[in-house]
Formats: C-alpha cells, structure tokens, sequence
C-alpha cells in the first residue's frame, strides 16, 4: 500500500460547527449559551459570579488553525505526569474508559466526520487524592495510519460527564505519493546498524519495544506545512 504527503489545510471552527458542539453538549440548556466577548469569541452557559458555568472559547493556533476550548469550572482536574496514574493501577473513576469513549463520541461527531478519527490514548489521572478522571485523545486517521498533528482532540470525562474539550480541526490534500519504503523487516536492519555505534551502558537501552509508520505534520522554514510518513 502506498503513503503519501499531504498538505495540511486548517479548518475555522464555523459558527454551524460551534451550533452544534452545543447542542450536543448541552441538549435543551444550548439555547441558554450566550455570547460573552464577540471579539474574542467567548460563549458561556451560566453566569461567572455563580462560579458554575460552562465557557466556550476559540484561539488561533501558530498553525494557522482555530484551537477551540469547552471548559466546566467546576471540576479540579489536574493533568500532569506526577498525577497521572500507571496502566495497571485503578482510575478511582466509576465509569469505565470505554464508558467514558462513548460520551466524547457524540461531541466529536457534532463537529466533524468521526471515522477520521480514532482513540489514540485514554489515560487516568487523579493521584494523592485529586479528583479522579480519564484524558483521552483522538487522533486523525490516513491511509490507515495515525497522524501526529500540531494540535488533536482532547477530552477530560470523570464520573460526572465531559467536563473538558480543546483541540482543532484540519483537512488535507495530497501533494505526492510513495510506493517504495521500508518494510519493517527493513527497517530494524537499518536501526540496528545504527545501533552498532551505541554504547548501551551509558544509554540504559535494552530492547526496541516497537517499530511502525505513521504519520507526522512538519512545518518548514517557508511556513510550509505538511503531513509526511515516518
């Protein structure tokens, strides 16, 4: 099967796009949302001073995409790595990852064709007693191969629902098209000529856990921005 370059076209989040992230989101209380900053294209569900309320906001991205955020302010949701817990520990959620998938799905869905995307990770947070969730990221699909974007779509799910959304949305054109690459085979052989020259002592590496292709989007020092196989 062949891979190619790509062209990366950033996608505006339009006002339909925005519509129906609300609906989605927020059912019968979408008519509620309003606008809080044309300007900076802030929308929000509940008023500041409550402390309770939803906040939807879009910034550009040195991409040249519109990364756009939903966000509840209730939560404390902490994502960094000293509160992420390992993958064989308990996530201290109620629901399960695959539960919380499916409650991402329609929101994603509302803004874009889904079967371009699939899970790339879902992770679970929540050590020392902060507030418990998963951070699941969905990455775009092509040619059968994950692609590794500037910016992907984030979601934080804990018991209580999607509390948490940013990402941003592109789309592509073909501008070249590869049939000779290297086969895996192939490339270990190459790795491990390289491999040769490593004084393994000091690196600590032991063994190469894995080897595929894949997608990834490169800008260059034109400006250019392309989606190339790796």
């Amino acid at each position: 099967a062949a891979v190619c370059e790509y062209r990366y076209i950033p996608v505006p989040v339009s006002d339909t796009m925005r519509e129906n992230l609300f609906e989605a989101y927020f059912g019968e209380r979408a008519d509620e949302v309003f606008c809080k900053d044309e300007q900076k294209d802030i929308w929000q569900l509940g008023e500041t001073m409550s402390g309770v309320f939803y906040q939807y906001n879009t910034v550009p991205h040195v991409s040249g995409a519109s990364v756009f955020t939903v966000r509840y302010s209730v939560p404390n949701l902490i994502p960094f790595d000293d509160n992420r817990k390992g993958s064989g520990e308990p996530s201290g959620c109620t629901i399960t990852a695959e539960e919380a998938a499916a409650l991402c799905e329609p929101l994603l869905g509302s803004m874009t064709d889904i079967t371009r995307y699939k899970i790339d990770y879902a992770h679970h947070y929540g050590n020392n007693g902060e507030n418990p969730f998963y951070w699941i990221c969905y990455k775009r699909i092509l040619d059968g191969l994950t692609v590794n974007a500037f910016k992907d779509i984030y979601f934080f799910v804990d018991d209580n629902g999607v509390e948490y959304v940013n990402g941003a949305f592109y789309d592509t054109e073909k501008t070249e098209e590869y049939t000779d690459y290297l086969t895996a085979e192939e490339a270990v052989d190459a790795l491990a000529e390289q491999l040769d020259e490593v004084n393994w002592k000091e690196t600590g590496i032991s063994e190469v856990a894995r080897i595929g292709l894949e997608y990834v989007t490169v800008k260059d020092s034109s400006g250019r921005i392309t989606i190339v196989p790796i």
